[in-house]
């Protein structure tokens, strides 16, 4: 059978690339690839909300690791494990997790990651009610000059700080500033994150017009974010802000949709709690 010129050099190109690239354990250890695929999973789990099945997947791939000696992946393996227990309000759980993982990307001398992981400890210990200890974590973090890129993390933990300390109106300016950042950064979720911290504070302050302005803005730049992990929290707080303008009809919507994306093991507080437009969502 002939072939075209144009269709040889293709199938030449082709074969050359599969024989280069086909096999990607090829002069690996296939033992390492093991934690990546768990790893992968993993991650792809905790993007889409399913944190409790995201945590097995990466204590296997945590496990791969160790069994390996693979410090770097080790110390990652172990923040995301965090993260997922974070992300479902187990700060006891959280708080180990990062520690170990602060210990290893120490270590390792990972500066950005030890930085990083500093600051959600800082977070994990405010918002398990520790502000001496997230302070001090939080200087210690910020004691060393970081990149310009990492600026709109730190404004938002500084920002998430200032509010755990009743610096609400303060805390604003920082998720403000945050949010024009990860903008220029096309980093959709982190700006859906801070539209909601600002819907947070104005709820707060009874501002509740404000209030959903932001949290239509968080949904609005969520949805441009294949993450999915926090849209619970949003969408619930759509349904508390709905609550305090009377608007019946748009508190059962967002409610119904909380409770359809809530994640496996996160409790969601029962809808006459909703209906009551009090401060706390718990």
């Amino acid at each position: 059978m002939r072939v075209s010129k144009p269709r040889a050099v293709v199938a030449a190109l082709l074969c050359a690339l599969l024989a280069t690239c086909g096999n990607p354990l090829k002069g690996k250890n296939p033992n390492w690839y093991n934690g990546y695929v768990y790893g992968t999973r993993g991650y792809t789990l905790f993007a889409q909300g399913k944190l409790e099945p995201a945590i097995l997947s990466y204590q296997k791939a945590l496990a791969e690791a160790s069994r390996f000696d693979i410090p770097q992946q080790v110390a990652l393996y172990t923040f995301n494990i965090a993260r997922c227990f974070s992300e479902l309000d187990k700060y006891d759980s959280a708080l180990t997790y990062f520690q170990r993982s602060y210990t290893g990307f120490v270590f390792c001398s990972d500066g950005a990651d030890s930085r990083r992981c500093a600051g959600f400890i800082a977070l994990t210990f405010s918002s398990m009610g520790g502000g001496d200890s997230a302070l001090a974590w939080y200087k210690q973090a910020t004691a060393v000059t970081a990149d310009k890129k990492e600026r709109p993390f730190w404004l938002s933990v500084h920002g998430r700080l200032l509010w755990r300390r009743d610096h609400g109106k303060e805390a604003l300016d920082y998720f403000e500033e945050a949010f024009d950042l990860y903008k220029k950064q096309k980093a959709y979720n982190a700006m859906a994150q801070m539209c909601s911290m600002r819907a947070e504070i104005y709820r707060w302050y009874a501002d509740y017009p404000e209030a959903k302005k932001c949290i239509e803005e968080a949904l609005f730049w969520g949805d441009k974010s294949v993450l999915r992990y926090d849209r619970f929290r949003m969408v619930l707080a759509a349904a508390a802000i709905c609550a305090c303008l009377n608007d019946r009809e748009g508190v059962a919507w967002y409610y119904q949709r909380a409770c359809a994306c809530a994640p496996s093991g996160m409790p969601v507080p029962p809808f006459e709690k909703i209906k009551e437009c009090g401060k706390t969502l718990q």
